[in-house]
């Protein structure tokens, strides 16, 4: 980022943690006494736990055998794991 563009993402960020930290306010506000103590307010810790839950789970790695590279397949297990795994996540709430 040159020039103008840093000044331009520190505001945008600026104001970003500013919403944040006022809709979890608003939210300890509305909850009650024994869930306001579960509820993170700093907005930097939810910024970073929402970066880390966009991370891959799984990287894969060139892997070559008698001169053949094979990467295709682990690709496609990789894909179906996280399409699992979303599927997994959507019926967490039903346990």
């Amino acid at each position: 980022m040159k020039g103008r563009n840093k000044e331009r993402v520190r505001e945008v960020m600026r104001r970003l943690f500013e919403n944040m930290k006022h809709l979890q306010i608003e939210t300890s506000h509305k909850a009650l006494e024994i869930d306001r103590s579960q509820i993170e307010c700093n907005p930097v810790t939810i910024f970073k736990q929402a970066v880390d839950n966009c991370k891959p789970l799984l990287i894969t790695v060139r892997v070559v055998k008698g001169g053949v590279a094979y990467r295709g397949k682990a690709v496609r297990k990789k894909q179906e794991l996280h399409k699992m795994c979303e599927s997994n996540r959507a019926y967490a709430q039903l346990r």
